[in-house]
This record gives structure tokens, C-alpha cells and sequence, in this order.
């Protein structure tokens, strides 16, 4: 195997450890000579390629600056986020544009040989998304790249940052065979570690990450789901479990009775239906935001499960139940309250309600006691605010962010 050029290994060298948080990508990627091509890029395969000529125009680093630059794409997925977009050479500009300050406010540099994209030369502010880039783009060029936009000028070019923005580049290689290249997991397992590098350099302090990558770590580690979807989800899977209960009823007859004088009649098999309670926390910790936050999302519950024809019970609760009823829509729903906080006797009434509930959800900012012994009902806890902590490990808790 062909040794790098000595000016490839010390950019390379230099950059692990000034910035170690990228090694386990750095490490991984297949470097290929390719003449001609005067940069240096990266596909999606994360093999990067280099021409010689190109290597000897950079600083050392001007060289570390472009690897960050390449390693950036791979892990912000811009392959991937590139597909929802016509322009790709557009995109590529707007996610150059999405990191190259980032790279510079942290010490790097960029090939002075290349005029690179950064929001500042068009007027933009820094810190947004390749998305958002793109849509400004896309309003002050009409035309897309290479037509004359609103000032009479065209868009910024795009670099040659390979397939890894989306944009493929003249000179990669064909789309390699398996174990030709890491594997689409261990690239993951890897993206993943050099997450948790990057929120372990932020939490000492070192002051050399990008903020575009403070940003997508934590995403990366710490995905918020919406939680109103998770909700939905929730309900729906509970609900789903007790539609398929089934029982005799005496109602309607079973087929297989036979008419006669002294036949005996045979109950038939009917479908339950779902019994969905919801319980409000109208204390006075609760404050007018949190409580209209519990009315407006718990709109989607009721949506979803009107259209049985049952309704929902519905408790308002502070020290003790202070409306109770079942409705159909949110106009139905009767608030009351503002005292101290106990769910636990809302939560005891939902127990006792016949017929039984099967699910119950919980709208609270969590601070209240909750029962010892389990419901006869799965619970779900809406946390307005504030953390887990207190809250029996069997119930599902979605926090509200």
C-alpha cells in the first residue's frame, strides 16, 4: 500500500490531538491518490480523496481545516439530508455553509486556494441549519447556482466536497463491495463515539468544538421526541391491547344457536372497547401555562378516541377531585380547583370507576405523591415540568419540552 504524502500524515497527526474527539473517524477513513481532481473530498463510503498537487498549495492548517470540513458532512448526515433537495450543488453551498464558521471560530483554518462558503459573504446570520441556508439562498438567487439572482449575480459555487454532501464529485470511485469498506453499523458505532468525544471535550471545557457539533451530539445523544406524538403512541398501543379483548354477551345470540322449543341460546363473542381516563393536576403549583398546556395537547387523546363513541372520563384534581365527568370534545371538559396537590385521590377515583379504565393519563407538573400499591390501569405521566424523580417506576413518563 502506497505510504500517505508526508504532508497528509502530519495534518493528520496534528489534528488527533488538538482535536481528539474526531479520531474515530479520522482513523477510519480510506485515503485514495487521485491527480487531477485538484482538492480533496470524501464520498458517503467515507473514502477520501486527495490530490498530491492540491496537498502542496495548504498549510498544514489549511489541511486540518479541510478534514474537519470533510469529517462534518459524514456526520451531520448531509448525504442523507441532501436527498429531500432538487439542487444538490445548492445544498452542498448551504451546508458548507452550516459549518465553515464553526470551523473557524475554533482555531482551524480553510484552504486559502478555495473561495469557501460562509453565511457572512452573503449576509446571513450565523448559526442555522443547511435547510435554513438553503431556503435563504433560494430567495436571493432565484435561478439556483450558475443563474443571475436578484443582484445580478450568481449563488455562491459549491465546492468539491464529494458524495459526503450530497454532491458528488468527478473522480469517485464506483460504489464500492461489501468489505471493501466499514459497514454501514460500524460507521454508525463509530459517528456515535465521536459524539460522546465531543460531549465529553465540551464538559472539560475545552473550547475547541464547533458549534454546529455541540449542537448535533447532543441531538445525537439526547433526541427529544415529540412528546404529544409519544403520547399518541402511548394511548393508541394501550388501547389497541384492550380492543382486542373479547367477551360473551347474551345481547346477541350466538349463530351457532339452534331455534327450537328447549334450545338453549349461546351468548356471542363482542369486541371491547378501550376506556381512556384523563386526570388534570389543578393545583396551585400548576400555574395558568402548565394547565393550558395539559387542555390544548390532551385535544389529540380526545380525538382519537371519540371517534369509539365512548368519550373519555376526565378528573380535576388538586387535595381532592374537584370535577368529574366524561366527554367527548374539549368543550365538555369542566376545570376546577387550585389547592394543594395529591393525584393520588384522583388516581384511586379512576380505579373505582366501572366500567374499568384501561388507561389513564396523568397531566402534572410531578410535584405530588403518588399512590404505594399499582392501579388496575396502565398510567401515562405528562410532566409539565420537572423530572421523573418520585414517579413509580411502571408508569410511562413523557416530559413536555
Amino acid at each position: 500500500m502506497k505510504p500517505l504524502p508526508i504532508e497528509l500524515q502530519a495534518a493528520r497527526t496534528s489534528l488527533g490531538k488538538t482535536h481528539d474527539y474526531f479520531n474515530s473517524i479520522l482513523w477510519n477513513l480510506q485515503f485514495i491518490e487521485k491527480p487531477g481532481i485538484g482538492t480533496m473530498g470524501t464520498d458517503k463510503h467515507w473514502r477520501t480523496y486527495y490530490d498530491p498537487e492540491f496537498l502542496k498549495k495548504c498549510s498544514r492548517q489549511e489541511l486540518e481545516g479541510t478534514l474537519v470540513h470533510e469529517m462534518q458532512h459524514l456526520l451531520c448526515h448531509h448525504f442523507e439530508r441532501a436527498d429531500f433537495y432538487h439542487d444538490k450543488k445548492l445544498y452542498n453551498v448551504a451546508g458548507d455553509m452550516e459549518m465553515n464558521q464553526g470551523i473557524l471560530d475554533s482555531g482551524l483554518k480553510l484552504p486559502a486556494c478555495i473561495d469557501y462558503a460562509l453565511p457572512s459573504k452573503e449576509g446571513f446570520p450565523d448559526g442555522k441549519l443547511a435547510e435554513e441556508y438553503y431556503k435563504m439562498l433560494q430567495d436571493k438567487y432565484e435561478d439556483g447556482p450558475g443563474g443571475q439572482g436578484k443582484k445580478g449575480k450568481g449563488p455562491p459555487q459549491p465546492g468539491k466536497c464529494g458524495s459526503c454532501s450530497g454532491n458528488p464529485m468527478e473522480g469517485e470511485d464506483p460504489a464500492p463491495a461489501e468489505g471493501d469498506v466499514i459497514s454501514k453499523a460500524e460507521r454508525d458505532l463509530l459517528t456515535h463515539e465521536a459524539a460522546k468525544q465531543i460531549e465529553q471535550a465540551i464538559k472539560e471545557g475545552r473550547g475547541n468544538v464547533p458549534g454546529n457539533l455541540k449542537r448535533w451530539a447532543d441531538e445525537l445523544l439526547h433526541p427529544q421526541v415529540k412528546w404529544t406524538k409519544e403520547l399518541a403512541s402511548r394511548v393508541r398501543r394501550a388501547s389497541a391491547e384492550a380492543s382486542g379483548k373479547q367477551n360473551y354477551s347474551y345481547r346477541k345470540a350466538s349463530r351457532r344457536t339452534i331455534p327450537g322449543e328447549q334450545c338453549v341460546i349461546k351468548p356471542s363473542m363482542v369486541s371491547y372497547l378501550p376506556q381512556v381516563g384523563l386526570i388534570f393536576d389543578t393545583s396551585g403549583s400548576m400555574g395558568d401555562k402548565d394547565i393550558q398546556k395539559s387542555l390544548s395537547e390532551c385535544k389529540g387523546v380526545l380525538d382519537a378516541m371519540t371517534g369509539s363513541g365512548i368519550g373519555v372520563h376526565y378528573f380535576s384534581v388538586d387535595a381532592a377531585v374537584a370535577a368529574a365527568g366524561k366527554a367527548n370534545s374539549m368543550k365538555q371538559v369542566k376545570l376546577g380547583g387550585g389547592g394543594g396537590t395529591d393525584m393520588r385521590v384522583g388516581m384511586e377515583a379512576a380505579a373505582i370507576l366501572r366500567p374499568r379504565l384501561d388507561v389513564v393519563v396523568v397531566f402534572t407538573d410531578g410535584d405530588t405523591p403518588w399512590p404505594d400499591e399499582p392501579m388496575p390501569y396502565r398510567t401515562v405521566v405528562i410532566l409539565t415540568r420537572g423530572e421523573r424523580q418520585g414517579v413509580p417506576k411502571d408508569y410511562k413518563v413523557i416530559t413536555v419540552n
